[in-house]
């Protein structure tokens, strides 16, 4: 599984890039871990695990159902948890290395699984199919599309998308610039309850609590 970094890539993507790269080392590291028989049993018996050793591309979902093979193929109750916390830090050095601050993550862009198939619509992967560019089958590269491009399934419909949460943004910050000429102070949605305005410093907290995703929205 080749990966190519370039300082073309963005941010946002050199971090996808990387963490996938760093997961697949951490499955194949545990891999290795396991005796000499049960690695031999599960790469005769599993084409995932054969994956691993290939140029193809493994998304981060399959390389966690991977994972849990192996996993379960060590007999070790307390090894998801060291996998985690391997995990956790190695992830944490990446974020190091863009100097990414801690605190602070990539914004999320959310996609319903539907949403995703209409993005990623079958035509498509057949088209990659007949041209021996894929070998997965159509949800797995639809996956594959999802992460290599920087969004998340979420099928939580209650769960704000980017560009909601981006007129949530641009509407308190409008708010924080004309808040003694809006009405707000007289707005039925805190007289009704009985609320005390928020002022501009409170708004400015809650706008960059929303883009650190120090609150979930």
């Amino acid at each position: 599984m080749k990966f190519h970094i370039t300082k073309t890539h963005t941010k946002k993507y050199q971090r996808i890039l990387l963490r996938r790269k760093a997961i697949l080392d951490i499955t194949i590291k545990y891999y290795y871990m396991l005796p000499k028989e049960k690695q031999t049993e599960l790469y005769d018996n599993d084409f995932r695990i054969r994956r691993l050793f290939t140029p193809q591309v493994v998304s981060v979902f399959s390389l966690k159902c991977i994972l849990e093979i192996i996993i379960k193929a060590s007999g070790d109750v307390n090894l998801k948890d060291t996998i985690e916390k391997d995990m956790e830090k190695v992830l944490d050095e990446i974020d190091v290395q863009l100097k990414i601050p801690k605190k602070e993550s990539i914004m999320k862009i959310y996609l319903t699984t539907e949403q995703a198939k209409q993005r990623y619509p079958k035509a498509d992967w057949r088209y990659e199919v007949n041209n021996d560019d894929t070998q997965l089958g159509y949800d797995e590269w639809m996956l594959h599309k999802v992460e290599s491009d920087g969004y998340t399934i979420c099928e939580d419909p209650q769960r704000l998308y980017a560009r909601q949460i981006a007129t949530i943004l641009f509407a308190l910050r409008y708010l924080q610039r004309n808040i003694d000429s809006s009405g707000y102070n007289l707005s039925d949605h805190l007289r009704v309850q009985h609320l005390k305005p928020l002022t501009k410093k409170d708004i400015d907290q809650l706008c960059q609590n929303i883009n650190l995703n120090k609150i979930s929205l």
